[in-house]
């Protein structure tokens, strides 16, 4: 569970569970790394802040405690190139937060790591970096309590708030609080969307790509064109969990991602996207609404997961035909 758009699903019964956050990108520039692993605190969506507590506990943070070893940043050669002292427990794809004499302070992400010599980084380096400045982890990570993902208790019906963590932990300058949310369901709440998925609609799209995200395939906008559709849904008064069928929501998304794409490219200067651009949005509202109408007709009850309690009662369960 990362925390993209701050939320995600939790699977019922599904022991080993890791949630995992990082502190907002700018209080990590503006104050640093957290100066010791945050604690968390959870309540039920329809609870306050001073209810009784699900669970709670202190995570674990990223042991990534390091320096530069050698200049690296916006004056070389290479501007993704950032020269370590140590390697160790940096991670492809985790975020870090590198720290200046001067206090400048950036967060990047890691892309290729050369054992014990240096990492290269998703995007250019925004300053520049002498020996001895800091590099230091920001991931926080708990498992889920295994006896309270297995109850059943705990699965929240359609149209219930999803469950809040707080997030509490202290800087060198600020104690500072953090929200996320999950939810916890019977069935996977996930995409099966990739970038084969948008070829059909937009054959080129292997070739346009931006140059510092190339070779990952657009995953990134395939990723928030799923969250997107997560939002459209909660929004129209339902949510993921209650889709049954994966086609519905891999359609959705292969149609978000490609109107997303569309959007950055027209965005970034491809001018003559524009008009393609909005057709595609269009399109997407279009096949939203079919997806959530009346002219969906296999709809099931709540069984055990929750009943109706809306009123006048909605259709629940959207299982595609």
């Amino acid at each position: 569970m990362g925390n993209a758009y701050a939320h995600s699903t939790l699977r019922y019964a599904q022991t080993g569970q890791v949630v995992e956050w990082y502190p907002s990108d700018s209080v990590s520039v503006l104050e640093g790394a957290p100066s010791s692993a945050a604690t968390y605190s959870c309540q039920r969506g329809d609870t306050d802040d001073d209810a009784t507590a699900e669970f709670s506990g202190t995570s674990t943070i990223d042991a990534t405690s390091t320096t530069v070893d050698a200049a690296s940043g916006y004056s070389q050669t290479n501007r993704r190139r950032l020269y370590v002292a140590a390697t160790t427990s940096i991670t492809v794809g985790r975020r870090y937060v590198v720290t200046n004499a001067y206090g400048q302070r950036e967060v990047v992400v890691v892309a290729a790591i050369a054992s014990a010599d240096y990492v290269d980084l998703e995007d250019d380096l925004a300053y520049d970096y002498a020996s001895a400045d800091a590099v230091k982890g920001l991931r926080c990570v708990f498992t889920i309590d295994a006896t309270w993902i297995a109850d059943e208790d705990n699965i929240l019906a359609p149209g219930e708030p999803p469950y809040r963590l707080t997030w509490t932990y202290a800087t060198a300058t600020a104690t500072r609080k953090a929200l996320t949310t999950f939810t916890v369901a019977r069935r996977a709440s996930e995409h099966g969307v990739s970038i084969a998925d948008l070829k059909p609609l937009f054959p080129d799209v292997v070739w346009v790509e931006w140059t510092t995200q190339r070779g990952r395939d657009f995953a990134p906008q395939i990723d928030a064109a799923y969250q997107a559709v997560c939002w459209d849904l909660r929004m129209a008064g339902y949510s993921r969990e209650q889709v049954a069928d994966p086609l519905v929501i891999d359609r959705l998304t292969t149609q978000r991602a490609v109107a997303l794409i569309a959007e950055a490219l027209a965005a970034s200067g491809s001018g003559q996207l524009s008009q393609w651009a909005t057709l595609q949005a269009e399109r997407y509202k279009t096949m939203f609404q079919a997806a959530i109408g009346t002219g969906l007709r296999t709809w099931l009850d709540a069984g055990t997961d929750g009943a109706i309690t809306s009123n006048p009662a909605r259709q629940l369960w959207l299982r595609g035909r």
